[in-house]
């Protein structure tokens, strides 16, 4: 590997990495010669992720400032430092039609991934001014910059297709959030940048939406299928490491030209 991707030494920190997308980061990143924090709220989850790759494992809740706050202290209690935060945990706000739509669930799906996001960052970026840069990376989605195609998904139990207001809100919240964090951390050295995937078909979804709802997914995709998490990989250790050391407050999107259409 390049020494411009090398991450060796470097301690980097991946929350929602119990399972889907943040699993395969943050292996991808103990790959790279990373020592990886894997958080999740699921505590054997991330158990499971952090033994086979030498990691600390740690439960957190994202949405709880308190918890929030621990996790950073165990992360300066056993490593003094943190140099990579991919803010990976979120989603939520389910599909209910948006006329519908209880206050409590939208404000559940913008703690979730929204102020979750900035809670870590905000974490991250105290820590990062003290020891002179690092790099932020948060999870952003192509609905953060496009309208839901919910007639591709499977429908609601009432026949109608699912809405997701909340997702497209919240993630569009992540990337100027992320273009925000970037302008103003930028003179510290700390890098905030974005991925944006498209459809991945993660264990976990590959499960919740049916073949034929993958099916229109990929055909709408202009390379004709979905991603695995492992094609998230490579662009996250590129912004993890010394390689994106002059980008700043960018979102990469990853789609298979979703967006391009």
């Amino acid at each position: 590997m390049s020494e411009r991707f090398d991450l060796s030494g470097r301690v980097a920190l991946v929350t929602g990495a119990g399972n889907g997308i943040g699993k395969r980061l943050a292996k991808g990143l103990a790959e790279a010669g990373a020592e990886v924090v894997v958080a999740d709220i699921d505590g054997a989850a991330a158990l499971e992720v952090a033994a086979p790759i030498g990691g600390m494992a740690r439960v957190v809740n994202v949405t709880d400032p308190a918890s929030v706050e621990a996790l950073f202290a165990a992360i300066d209690a056993q490593y003094g430092r943190i140099d990579v935060v991919v803010n990976n945990a979120g989603g939520g706000g389910g599909n209910a039609p948006t006329l519908e739509l209880k206050l409590a669930d939208w404000q559940a799906g913008i703690d979730l991934t929204l102020t979750s996001t900035f809670l870590c960052a905000q974490q991250a970026g105290r820590r990062m001014v003290t020891q002179g840069g690092g790099k932020i990376i948060n999870v952003a989605s192509v609905y953060g910059m496009v309208g839901h195609e919910s007639a591709l998904y499977d429908l609601r139990p009432d026949g109608e297709p699912p809405e997701s207001l909340t997702y497209l809100v919240t993630k569009a919240g992540v990337i100027n959030l992320t273009r925000g964090l970037a302008v103003y951390w930028a003179k510290h050295n700390i890098q905030v940048n974005a991925i944006a995937p498209g459809m991945v078909k993660t264990e976990r979804l590959g499960q919740q939406i049916s073949e034929a709802a993958w099916d229109r997914l990929a055909a709408r995709t202009p390379m004709g299928r979905p991603a695995n998490p492992d094609e998230l990989v490579g662009a996250t250790i590129f912004l993890a490491s010394d390689a994106s050391s002059f980008i700043t407050g960018q979102t990469l999107v990853i789609d298979g030209g979703w967006t391009s259409v």
